[in-house]
């Protein structure tokens, strides 16, 4: 879109998972297919044209795609942030906020 905005759309890849009963190690479930499908926007507030620091807000919202979770639509915003301490050492840490499905209900998440 331009140089501090970016659209995408993330279809993960294929993926099985086994179950297995412990002491015995017999499969006891087997799930695969796709994981959820998300959509999101990344807006640079600051940084990475110029400047050893950089933040960025990435809103997003997933659709349920897969036999994996069966949750429905999820979302939140991520803001990312990074740090150019020298040549060899960068830094990095990010704030979560989610509004996840269980049930019903939708609860707020912070990592």
């Amino acid at each position: 879109m331009s140089k501090r905005a970016d659209i995408q759309f993330v279809i993960p890849t294929y993926s099985s998972s086994n179950l297995r009963q412990r002491g015995t190690n017999k499969i006891i479930g087997k799930t695969s297919g796709f994981d959820d499908a998300t959509l999101r926007f990344k807006y640079n507030m600051f940084g990475y044209v110029s400047g050893k620091a950089a933040l960025a807000a990435l809103p997003f919202i997933s659709f349920p795609a897969s036999s994996f979770s069966h949750n429905g639509m999820q979302g939140g915003i991520l803001f990312p942030f990074a740090l150019k301490i020298n040549e060899g050492l960068d830094s990095g840490a990010q704030v979560e906020l989610d509004l996840v499905k269980e049930g019903d209900n939708h609860h707020p998440e912070y990592l």
